[in-house]
């Protein structure tokens, strides 16, 4: 790092565009912030994929609000946030009627920006959790995808 802490402007400015994307966007709901903060190259589906994911989002859970537990700028262009999310159920999320629940789940996003403004982003979170409290019944799939299954019981052995 530079005496002066040159280098670290870089990713102090990587941080705040993260910061205004949750609190404008997701968490505020404005979606013009969307196509400042986004590149039209953004992985995956661009600004319109993302206008139309926190749309969705803000649909199923008006009052949607994301608290940034962590903001961390790593190596070069790229910055981790660890969230949380809560709002209250009050349209369809994933074919799930409104139930009224206030809900809450956490989640890491992992973004590389570059000239100011996101260019990918990669989430992992609680969706499990999250249609659990929604009142979901998850059903794991049947061979192929889950765990292995188990081989029939060997039958005792007869008496004779």
């Amino acid at each position: 790092m530079a005496a002066d802490g040159s280098a670290e402007e870089p990713a102090r400015a990587n941080k705040d565009v993260v910061r205004r994307y949750y609190d404008a966007a997701w968490s505020g709901g404005d979606l013009s912030v969307v196509d400042d903060l986004v590149s039209p190259g953004y992985r995956p589906g661009g600004p319109e994929g993302e206008k139309q994911l926190i749309a969705g989002a803000r649909s199923a859970f008006p009052d949607l609000r994301y608290t940034l537990e962590d903001v961390l700028a790593a190596e070069g262009d790229t910055v981790v946030v660890r969230w949380t999310a809560q709002g209250t159920h009050r349209g369809r999320f994933r074919g799930i009627a409104p139930s009224g629940a206030e809900v809450s789940w956490s989640g890491i996003t992992i973004y590389r920006l570059a000239a100011g403004r996101l260019i990918s982003g990669w989430s992992r979170s609680q969706q499990l959790g999250l249609l659990q409290q929604l009142g979901a019944t998850v059903v794991p799939p049947r061979g192929g995808g889950g765990a292995p299954e188990r081989p029939p019981a060997a039958a005792p052995p007869s008496g004779g």
